[in-house]
């Protein structure tokens, strides 16, 4: 029975390397761990590997620490599966030996289905599939445009009276300005004088963000500057006033084709499966051939409640 089991196991394996073209032969398996008459091959992690996507598989299959952890949990299974077999588990529990076809089917039906996927749909056809829904879909992957700023904001002090705020504020308002007219370096006078806590440290700046990610009034004052360096008047928000200063901008655009190659083609790849696992399942639940014993699963559903 165990060897049944291993072997099973090992052409699961061998299948699923063979789809991906492993660089290790099946004939000269190279044992990378082995505890008692246990072994993990080179093979063996091959195989494991293949649940990985393209990049992720080559980025674990260099990397040693990543290795010696797959081949560790290959091991661990494979020591408690021949444990199984040799309490005599499958004997005992029919349940468990019906779980165990189950899951033997369904991993080599997936394996069969991949190998489907890649006959009818090569890499190739893939593309030019994912390139045609680009192309007819084109403002879907626009991105908006984005802007780099610094600012500047203050907020007008408690005060006796609303109007000696106000002209304390617009006290503030002209120092920051005469600072910068003066010469000194915009960062200077935002880490003194702005009351953002989250930017003036940095210099009031801001970073990187897509138009419309800021209040109405900072975006509008923000888009009618024309080039890095030009700064803003004073804008009220909510907030507070911004001093506002551009430092530099992306337009708006549609990234072509080839920039989003790979995730378009893995994401058109994944619709094919998807569509291609349902048809093969509508066709085979509306096969006339199929025969139902609906007593048997009546009789099955009473023993059940």
């Amino acid at each position: 029975m165990f060897k049944r089991f291993t072997d099973q196991a090992r052409m699961l394996m061998l299948v699923g390397g063979i789809l991906a073209a492993p660089v290790i032969h099946a004939d000269t398996p190279e044992v990378l761990v082995r505890l008692g008459d246990v072994e993990i091959t080179a093979l063996d992690v091959e195989a494991d590997l293949q649940r990985f996507g393209p990049k992720q598989r080559e980025l674990a299959a260099g990397d040693d620490m990543t290795v010696r952890r797959i081949a560790g949990s290959l091991l661990y299974w494979r020591v408690l599966a021949k444990e199984a077999e040799e309490s005599g588990l499958l004997e005992k529990d029919p349940v468990a030996a019906a779980r165990l076809r189950h899951a033997s089917e369904r991993a080599l039906g997936e394996l069969y289905m991949l190998s489907e996927d890649n006959r009818t749909y090569p890499t190739d056809r893939v593309e030019a599939l994912a390139r045609a829904d680009y192309v007819a879909n084109q403002e879907k992957f626009r991105e908006k445009a984005k802007f780099e700023a610094s600012h500047i904001l203050l907020r007008a002090d408690s005060a006796e009276t609303p109007e000696a705020a106000a002209a304390e504020l617009e006290s503030r308002k002209n120092k920051v300005l005469s600072e910068l007219a003066a010469g000194r370096p915009f960062e200077e006078v935002a880490k003194e004088y702005s009351e953002d806590p989250g930017s003036a440290a940095a210099g009031g700046s801001l970073g990187e963000f897509e138009t419309g990610s800021m209040v109405r009034e900072f975006d509008k004052a923000l888009s009618e500057l024309g080039k890095p360096g030009d700064l803003s008047p004073f804008v009220e928000s909510r907030f507070g006033w911004h001093l506002i200063r551009l430092d530099g901008m992306t337009p708006a655009r549609v990234p072509p084709f080839e920039e989003l190659r790979d995730q378009l083609v893995a994401q058109k790849r994944q619709q094919l499966a998807r569509e291609h696992r349902q048809a093969r399942a509508e066709q085979m639940q509306t096969d006339p051939n199929i025969e139902v014993n609906e007593q048997a699963i009546e009789d099955f559903v009473a023993r059940h409640k």
